[in-house]
């Protein structure tokens, strides 16, 4: 998923909010439940924004929502009212025009859909990584995750003529980060 969805490029802050996700919400079908019904919801609110042009459509402020919200019950936050939200996957009739859902499941604009007409709850509910050393191919998928999320966050670095410690210390906390998320939410295998 780290890969699938970019999220190296995404920043510090994003990084942490994503791991600060992870731990939450352990659990990828209940995320991509509630990150579709979130940002569902923020695409259909006047005046809020709208689903991004990406490979991933998920915002901070999103993350920031999915770690609040508890459990598989209702979702309440107020911005200009109170707004409620329930826990129920997203069904292809419920799609805006131009949406459609990725390989995991996830709300996305058609240029990033795969043939669905449903989320695949059980490509989303796929089974989590074994622990180390149970499955002899789980080593080296985190291990190229984990290389391909350095030189990711190494390269944006350099093009931004960054080389002071602070930012080497940001872009080691994101690494981390994102190692956590790969192992929570499993690897790109679908």
């Amino acid at each position: 998923m780290v890969q699938h969805y970019q999220w190296a490029s995404r920043g510090a802050r994003f990084c942490t909010l994503l791991r600060k996700a992870a731990l939450a919400v352990p659990d990828r079908t209940e995320v991509i439940i509630k990150l579709n019904r979130l940002i569902l919801r923020q695409h259909q609110t006047p005046g809020q924004r709208v689903i991004e042009d990406y490979v991933s459509p998920v915002s901070q402020i999103d993350l920031e929502r999915l770690t609040a919200w508890d459990k598989i019950g209702s979702f309440t936050w107020s911005d200009c009212g109170s707004v409620g939200l329930l826990y129920r996957p997203v069904a292809a009739q419920d799609l805006p025009d131009g949406f459609g859902f990725d390989k995991f499941g996830l709300l996305v604009r058609t240029a990033y859909a795969v043939g669905l007409l449903e989320p695949d709850v059980e490509a989303a509910d796929s089974p989590r990584p074994a622990a180390l050393n149970e499955v002899g191919q789980t080593d080296r998928v985190i291990d190229t995750t984990n290389e391909g999320v350095d030189g990711i966050l190494a390269a944006e670095s350099a093009e931004a003529g960054e080389d002071d410690s602070e930012t080497g210390s940001a872009r080691d906390a994101a690494s981390r980060s994102l190692r956590t998320v790969g192992r929570i939410w499993g690897k790109d295998k679908v």
